[in-house]
């Protein structure tokens, strides 16, 4: 499993290509098989293929999510610092060059 959102979002950019080439196919088989240029992707392909877009977006939903965790440790971290410091948002606006 993933430890970082950086991992995750790379699982999900190798799963969202995966599943995006497999649409394309069954994409492409099914308006060869309209103009009768073969057969219709069967119910088994078009449900593989739902299962790797499932994946893709759980992986992304996974990134986002502990992407928004990270931001809130962020966060949560900053307000430390200027506690510490007593330096606040407000007493560091205009300081700025």
């Amino acid at each position: 499993m993933p430890s970082t959102s950086t991992d995750l979002f790379q699982e999900w950019r190798v799963a969202h290509r995966a599943a995006t080439a497999a649409e394309k196919a069954m994409l492409n088989a099914s308006i060869r098989a309209l103009e009768g240029k073969g057969e219709p992707p069967s119910q088994a392909e078009a449900q593989a293929i739902r299962r790797l877009r499932a994946v893709a977006d759980d992986l992304f939903q996974q990134a986002m999510a502990q992407m928004g965790e990270m931001a809130v440790m962020a966060r949560t971290a900053g307000n430390g610092v200027s506690r510490t410091t007593g330096l606040t948002p407000d007493k560091l606006k205009g300081t700025q060059p």
